[in-house]
């Protein structure tokens, strides 16, 4: 059971909010700086950000299950699981920080959890989106990372596929 839980906490926490240091997340020796200069977003980037903040913020299961890519059928419930947890987020302000980074480097390998679940198709961008909560007491900084692929003119999340290790610890 300590172990479903830890894989758990690791597939959720890690793309959140572990190794935040303000601007920037560093996964597995690979920087994502949100205070470097980026090129602007396209209109395809824009409505895709739109629609997962929006998904997020509404708490709407059916508009972020919407944004998935065709290939979660190869790992439905699963992926669906990991996803859902979007949900669960703080409201994601309008002044939050998007971008989509461009990695050759494997997502699942980033979080250093390549053993307990891979991706079913390559990413072509880490969809990124950074922003700090303040309290009296203190400040928060929030980083959600996701691997989405672009293909023509739709943009979708790529879900968590568990490996077999991985389904002996989930499931």
């Amino acid at each position: 059971m300590r172990r479903k839980v830890l894989v758990a906490a690791m597939l959720c926490a890690c793309p959140l909010a572990a190794l935040a240091q303000g601007d920037s997340v560093t996964l597995n020796g690979v920087t994502f700086d949100f205070a470097a200069q980026a090129s602007p977003l396209t209109q395809l980037q824009q409505n895709f950000a739109r629609s997962y903040i929006d998904a997020v913020n509404n708490r709407s299961a059916t508009s972020l299950l919407g944004l998935r890519d065709n290939s979660y059928s190869t790992c439905a419930e699963f992926g669906i699981k990991v996803l859902l947890r979007d949900l669960q987020q703080v409201q994601i302000p309008a002044n939050a920080k998007l971008r989509f980074f461009t990695t050759s480097a494997d997502f699942a390998t980033l979080l250093r959890a390549e053993d307990v679940v891979y991706m079913p198709v390559r990413h072509t961008a880490i969809f990124g989106i950074s922003f700090a909560t303040a309290t009296k007491d203190n400040v928060r900084f929030v980083s959600i990372l996701r691997p989405v692929r672009e293909t023509g003119e739709t943009i979708t999340l790529i879900p968590y596929c568990p490996t077999e290790k991985g389904k002996s610890l989930v499931y």
